[in-house]
């Protein structure tokens, strides 16, 4: 049954060490707030990769305090004068109107007349070290440790939406994991299950880099642990996105691509190539995503085809 009124969830899934997720993430995400949809961030790592591109790079709550149940909120009805914050509280504008406002709170300013909208579609649940020391995967080390652990960090997470009006939702959300496969992973694929149609399709998208780590075994290996949890829950693959791709596409690429290609299970979701540039670190080091950084640049363009490319398969809405 369709559910047009759940936000979309798309899970970001690095196969291998280094392929560009979070990068991809990030810029994906900026892609389809320009085209008009409401775009929620999760930060889903540990590191805080995705918040520092988004110029959170000391966010006031991260997500990691959250789901340990860290009271860092000044409550004076509370026994303890203080209580653990809401998702909603921790969830942050990407927007900022000036670059001061964008330097003493985080977030971006638009560069170029015409990016405040898309901009302003953005929001982001931060990660990092929050002020009590607490990390992601503190909290979800915690978790293992609750034989209900999984279901209240999934309720927490799902809890951001409570009250909210359909018209305040957002479109699609994308939580961007770590590279190395844990709990969270399981706990992510469990929660784009339960995701909706609002903007697209609900599922996983495997980032891959033309090498044996991330296109042979490992990118095995992450197909089988989704294959698994399918067993369970209505979850599967959107796209496979190849990135860092060089522009001469070594034999190896070449041919591993051509085995997804011929592959009829794979075949029709492996999505356009991203190219390896100086661009992306340049951008990440600089806090502005490829959209504010060089938004006429051939690797920008890349990430445009590969949102036509979701969007003709379903994936996006727009």
């Amino acid at each position: 049954m369709t559910n047009t009124k759940t936000p979309t969830r798309i899970v970001y899934f690095g196969v291998g060490g280094s392929t560009g997720k979070t990068s991809q993430a990030v810029n994906q995400a900026c892609e389809w707030a320009r085209r008009g949809l409401r775009v929620r961030y999760w930060d889903g790592d540990n590191q805080g990769d995705g918040s520092t591109y988004f110029h959170y790079m000391e966010p006031p709550t991260p997500i990691g305090e959250v789901l340990a149940g860290v009271e860092t909120i000044e409550d004076p009805n509370s026994r303890t004068g203080r209580r653990v914050a809401t998702m909603r509280e921790i969830e942050l504008p990407v927007f900022r109107a000036t670059a001061e406002e964008a330097e003493e709170f985080g977030g971006l300013a638009p560069e170029e007349p015409g990016q405040e909208d898309w901009l302003r579609r953005l929001t982001i649940v931060p990660s990092g070290i929050g002020i009590s020391g607490t990390t992601l995967n503190d909290a979800m080390t915690a978790m293992t440790r609750d034989d209900l652990g999984p279901e209240k960090v999934l309720a927490t997470i799902e809890s951001i939406d409570e009250g909210l009006d359909e018209a305040d939702l957002p479109d699609i959300e994308i939580f961007d994991l770590p590279g190395m496969v844990g709990s969270l992973h399981y706990l992510a694929l469990k929660w784009a299950a339960r995701g909706g149609t609002r903007g697209g399709r609900s599922g996983v998208v495997l980032v891959v880099t033309p090498d044996d780590k991330a296109m042979g075994k490992h990118f095995w290996d992450a197909l089988a642990k989704i294959d698994s949890v399918s067993k369970h829950y209505p979850i599967a693959p959107v796209a496979i996105m190849p990135t860092r791709v060089t522009t001469n596409r070594g034999r190896f690429y070449v041919e591993m691509y051509e085995t997804f290609k011929g592959n009829p299970k794979l075949e029709n979701l492996v999505a356009p190539p991203v190219r390896e540039t100086v661009h992306v670190p340049e951008s990440f080091g600089a806090r502005q995503p490829l959209l504010l950084w060089v938004p006429d640049e051939r690797v920008t363009e890349d990430q445009t085809a590969v949102a036509d490319w979701l969007k003709e398969h379903g994936v996006i809405a727009a």
